[in-house]
Formats: structure tokens, C-alpha cells, sequence
């Protein structure tokens, strides 16, 4: 696989990729844009995939996105968004997981034409949207991506498919099926209704979700903003996946420099005990184009001992700091970095990625992450990132 891999790579450099769009037709109020997302990635780990598996991985990673907008009559617009997605590998072997994730949605529009060891190819509709913007009011149905949080690292009021902290690349969040409608009450206000399909858990899918709709699991969530005084205040609450949520969002900044956020929900579920999330998080930007964030998370829903994590959840234990820096060493390398310490049991991990502007359409990242705490032994995890592999990832991307 290395062989043929590099051969690739260097084919990506002797051959610019051209930069236009597919299709770009405008004609008065109604206008169409193609474009296709090409990525290609090569990743190699020292331990398993999962934090309980000791296997190393590597793995090629491709996938082409087919990205589709258009608009109409001056006030509807779609947007269509289509995925082939393929690795080979023994990523493929250890679960074969690129799509079964935290989104919860139809498994109607998911195809996997071919998942055994070595091999996971999977077609996936990711968004399906059709938008009316009126005067006052926006009305989005069908699959789109939400994000209610207004935090960076930690995002206690993203509830639908969050990013994790260490993740770089965020251009695309993984869509929901719902209806949105936002409403801008004043210049300075706005309220956002959200209600999202739930769908039955059905394990013998490979994304982990059926096609079935569960009204159990559905979400109904208001979200009212407004900026008072410079500073911006939110509540947001209702159901989601059968427990009754509630929460909020101050965001504001310290002597026109410092960015101050917290938010925090509290979550009251059906058959367990209620429970607060909160996070707080300040960054600064200098004019060397330097950004400075950090950010604390005390998660009401994890464990203050190893024994007790729940390692299928995105934070397993109680409380976490982060802290990172963006730099732009020139107009076409940029660079990012975060670490991330587990205040429960002192492990720690350091991700750093590196990215490199080919063209104007075009790119490359260098990713790695350097986990480290307690190593697991014959009956326990050790900790949460002793636990984790040390990765390395790089990835081609272009747009035609």
C-alpha cells in the first residue's frame, strides 16, 4: 500500500488540479453551482483504533463529495451534498467506522456496497436541504447541519453531531434531519426552532441507526439570542432524545482584546439522574496572527474514575482543560495545535496539524496526535489517553 500511496501523492503535484467549479450558471434570480471534493489521506497508528484494542492500524482513506447549491426566485435555495467514501487497510478490519458516529439519522440514505477486512466502501447522501428565506424569517427543512454551541473546543449545547476538541478540519458537519426556522426578532435578537427526527437504534446497521423514526428519541429545541450591552446572552431549551434540556450562553469580550464564552446545559434525563454540563473558554487574537485559546469542561455526565468511563462517549471522564494556538507562518502554511489533559486521571494528549495551500483550491494537511497517561494493564484501561494510540495523518484535498 505504500508504494502505490506515495505514487499518488506525487501524481497530486506534477498534475495542478484546476480552479473552477464543476458548474457555475447565473441567470437573473436563479443560479446553479457543482463542485467536487476530492481527499485523500494516509494514516498510520501505533495501537488500535479503539482505546480498548491494541492492534496497530494504517490505512488509505479516500472519498469524493459532490457539492450542490442552487437558488430560485430570490428567496428558495437547496443544497445537496453526496458522498463516495472509501479506505483500504486494516482501519477497515478494526470496525469500520466512518460513518457510525454520534449523528443520528436515517439510514435510508446510506449504502455501504462494501464492508469486510480490508475493505469499506459507503455512499452517503450528508445533506438534502431545501431553504425559503422570507423578511424577517428562514425556513430550512430536511438534512442539514445545526450547531446551537458557541464555543470552540468544548460544546455542551451542540447536541447534534459535535466536533471533539482536537478535531482541525471542521469545513463540513455531519447533517441531522429536521426543520429549522430562524427567526430575527430584532436587529439585536434572534429565536432559532429546531425539531429533529430520532430514529431507532438498530445494531445490525453499519451506521447504527435504522430508517425507522422513533418519536421517543425526536428533539424540539428553542434558542432565543440577543446582544445586550456588548454582550451576548442566549437560552435555549426543550427535548431532545428523551430527556428535557435546558441551558445558556454569555459571550463577550475583556478590554476589546480577550474573548470570554461560557455555556452550560443541564439535562434531565428519562430513566437516570439530572446532570450539568458547563464550559468555559476566553481567547486572544494577536495582529502576528498568532490566536491563543484555552478552555475548561466539567462534564456533568462523566466519571471521576477510570473503572466507571464509559469509552464510547466523546469525554468519559469529569473534567478537562484544553488549551491551543493557531499561527499563519505564511499566506500558505498555516499551523494549529491543541492539548488536551484529563484532570481526573493526568493523562494528556498533543495534537498538531500542519496545513499547506497547493493552490487556490488545493491543499495538504499534516495531523498528528501524541497521547500519554497510564498504560493499560491486564483488567483495566490504565487511563483515558494512556489508552489511546499515537497517530499520523496526512491528507490531500482538492476542489474542481
Amino acid at each position: 500500500m505504500t508504494r502505490w500511496a506515495a505514487f499518488i501523492f506525487a501524481a497530486f503535484f506534477m498534475i495542478p488540479p484546476p480552479c473552477f467549479a464543476l458548474m457555475d450558471v447565473e441567470s437573473g434570480e436563479t443560479s446553479t453551482e457543482i463542485k467536487l471534493l476530492a481527499r485523500l489521506a494516509v494514516m498510520r497508528s501505533d495501537k488500535g483504533l479503539t482505546p480498548l484494542s491494541s492492534e496497530p492500524f494504517s490505512a488509505l482513506d479516500t472519498s469524493l463529495r459532490l457539492i450542490t447549491g442552487a437558488k430560485a426566485l430570490g428567496f428558495v435555495s437547496a443544497e445537496f451534498h453526496a458522498q463516495e467514501l472509501w479506505t483500504a487497510g486494516s482501519f477497515s478490519s478494526a470496525g469500520g467506522t466512518l460513518l457510525k458516529s454520534s449523528q443520528e439519522r436515517s439510514s435510508a440514505l446510506t449504502s455501504y456496497q462494501r464492508d469486510e477486512a480490508g475493505t469499506l466502501a459507503v455512499f452517503d447522501v450528508d445533506r438534502l436541504a431545501l431553504r425559503m428565506d422570507f423578511d424577517r424569517v428562514d425556513v430550512t427543512i430536511g438534512r442539514q447541519a445545526v450547531n446551537l454551541s458557541a464555543l470552540y473546543y468544548f460544546t455542551p449545547n451542540d447536541i447534534f453531531a459535535p466536533f471533539s476538541a482536537n478535531t482541525f478540519y471542521r469545513v463540513y458537519k455531519p447533517g441531522v434531519d429536521c426543520a429549522r426556522m430562524e427567526i430575527r426578532v430584532s436587529e439585536l435578537s434572534q429565536l432559532t426552532l429546531v425539531h429533529a427526527l430520532g430514529y431507532s437504534q438498530d445494531a445490525g446497521n453499519a451506521t447504527g441507526w435504522s430508517s425507522t423514526t422513533d418519536d421517543e428519541r425526536s428533539s424540539s429545541i428553542a434558542k432565543f439570542s440577543a446582544t445586550v450591552n456588548e454582550v451576548e446572552v442566549a437560552l435555549l431549551g426543550g427535548r431532545h432524545a428523551g430527556s428535557e434540556i435546558a441551558g445558556g450562553v454569555l459571550q463577550g469580550e475583556i478590554a476589546g482584546k480577550i474573548g470570554v464564552r461560557a455555556e452550560g446545559k443541564n439535562v434531565n434525563p428519562k430513566d437516570a439522574d439530572p446532570y450539568w454540563t458547563l464550559a468555559l473558554e476566553a481567547d486572544r487574537r494577536f495582529e502576528s496572527s498568532l490566536n491563543v485559546r484555552a478552555a475548561y469542561l466539567r462534564n456533568g455526565q462523566g466519571a471521576d474514575t477510570v473503572s466507571a468511563y464509559s469509552f464510547t462517549a466523546m469525554y468519559p471522564a469529569r473534567d478537562y482543560f484544553a488549551v491551543g494556538a493557531g499561527y499563519e507562518f505564511s499566506p500558505l502554511l498555516i499551523g494549529d495545535s491543541v492539548y488536551l489533559l484529563n484532570m481526573n486521571d493526568d493523562s494528556d494528549m498533543l495534537s498538531l496539524t500542519l496545513v499547506y495551500s497547493t493552490s487556490d483550491e488545493s491543499e495538504i494537511a499534516l495531523t498528528a496526535s501524541f497521547p500519554r497517561g497510564k498504560e493499560r494493564g491486564p483488567d483495566s484501561a490504565g487511563s483515558e489517553f494512556g489508552a489511546r494510540a499515537s497517530t499520523v495523518f496526512v491528507e490531500l484535498r482538492a476542489y474542481f
